[in-house]
């Protein structure tokens, strides 16, 4: 299925793409007569209208696309979620079989430390019986160790009476204590027994607890290792997607602006038409015999760039300067070279702060780069009237005054028409 979603976008994108060649050039022709100040001649309402209407119709498209892409994306955030949890999951299973031997553990450490002390006690009761042993070494160990009668004849068997009876005396306390002894040393030998036999069942548990630990260590390295390939294989058709939408994303903004600014245009062109017919009404706009007369010098200045084929000074290319350049003070005074309607006073692109004046008959002029303008769209002006001050906005090195005069749209040298 995902083959198939591939082909099918595959063929989505291949159907786009021609009209999306168009409409970037459209585009970059649109933002290139912008920032000309190009006057063309009006595109035809339905050309305009149908370039719109197909250009929305593939932004619809692409943002079905995104959605598309989106929904795959989500698709694999959620596969990245269970492969998580999974691995989550194994990892609970193991902290709790490490923290049941660890507890094992602690308990062998406390049998451990019993068993301990109570071979210490032992020792310390044989300690007991040796130091007994000890103080009575002058008499005869069998002694103690006969039976009552023996013991008289041990008394009897002595010249002086007084060291019999001290002599039998020190034995029934030896005797006495010596056996109290041995019953405690056998006491503490069967519990050191019992702790022995409790340490080797202890032991054998933490045996098996760690066997079993290092088993689910190894199923847990073994799953890592899988979702870990799985999250890798995950996050390449993530990133192959991600810059897919980037890609869809990227167009889906450039069909917005194509459509804006067609939008834009087609209002301005609307705008600028109604201008000129307002003007033509009441005789403002000349007549195409007096079209080509009577331009003033928009300023003061010297020519520091004509018309023609130059060198950018700032984009470093080589293209056509529809103009001429005026250099001179920054906020000299700016006026308009013939009577006419203002068509367009606003930021233009690289030309900065801009205003163009139709004059009627196809001829129309831009003042570009200024400072500020001081008209307003639809205003009528007379030539030799101020529009604006002298300034370096937009592309410039410098302060001064880019001048047209395009004729139905095309620009064409100043020089021939200034007087």
């Amino acid at each position: 299925s995902l083959s198939t979603r591939q082909g099918s976008l595959s063929t989505r994108q291949g159907s786009l793409s021609t009209r999306r060649r168009s409409w970037r050039l459209l585009a970059v022709l649109a933002v290139f007569a912008s920032t000309a100040g190009v006057l063309a001649a009006p595109a035809s309402p339905a050309v305009s209208q149908e370039n719109i209407s197909e250009a929305r119709d593939d932004l619809d498209r692409v943002k079905e696309e995104k959605l598309r892409l989106q929904a795959r994306i989500d698709l694999i955030d959620a596969e990245d979620i269970d492969v998580l949890a999974a691995l989550n999951a194994a990892q609970e299973l193991v902290d709790r079989q490490e923290a049941k031997v660890s507890a094992v553990r602690q308990e062998l450490r406390t049998t451990t430390a019993q068993m301990r002390q109570k071979e210490i006690s032992q020792q310390y009761a044989q300690m007991d019986i040796a130091d007994i042993r000890e103080e009575v070494k002058e008499l005869v160990v069998e002694s103690y160790l006969r039976n009552e009668a023996q013991s008289v004849e041990a008394l009897l068997g002595t010249d002086d009476i007084t060291q019999g009876l001290r002599r039998l005396a020190l034995l029934n306390i030896v005797q006495s204590n010596t056996n109290d002894l041995m019953d405690q040393v056998r006491l503490k030998e069967d519990e050191h027994s019992e702790a022995a036999l409790e340490y080797s069942e202890t032991l054998r548990e933490v045996q098996q607890l760690e066997a079993e630990l290092a088993a689910d260590l190894a199923v847990l390295e073994t799953q890592r290792q899988e979702q870990l390939l799985i999250k890798v294989e995950l996050d390449v058709r993530r990133r192959k997607l991600q810059r897919e939408y980037a890609n869809w994303d990227q167009e889906a903004r450039r069909l917005g602006d194509f459509i804006r600014q067609e939008i834009y245009e087609e209002e301005l062109r609307k705008q600028q038409e109604e201008l000129r017919r307002q003007a033509e009404a009441l005789g403002v706009l000349a007549t195409a015999e007096t079209a080509a007369l009577g331009f003033l010098w928009p300023t003061a200045g010297y020519v520091t760039s004509g018309y023609g084929s130059r060198l950018h000074p700032i984009l470093g290319i080589v293209r056509l300067h529809a103009g001429i350049d005026l250099g001179s003070v920054l906020g000299q005074g700016v006026y308009a070279s013939k009577s006419g309607v203002v068509i367009r006073a606003e930021w233009v692109g690289g030309y900065g702060n801009t205003v163009v004046i139709d004059h009627g008959a196809g001829f129309s002029t831009l003042y570009g780069h200024l400072h500020a303008y001081s008209v307003k769209l639809g205003e009528l002006v007379q030539a030799g009237q101020e529009v604006g001050k002298l300034g370096s906005t937009g592309l410039s090195t410098g302060p001064h005054l880019h001048f047209e005069i395009r004729v139905n749209g095309i620009a064409e040298d100043p020089l021939k028409y200034l007087s």
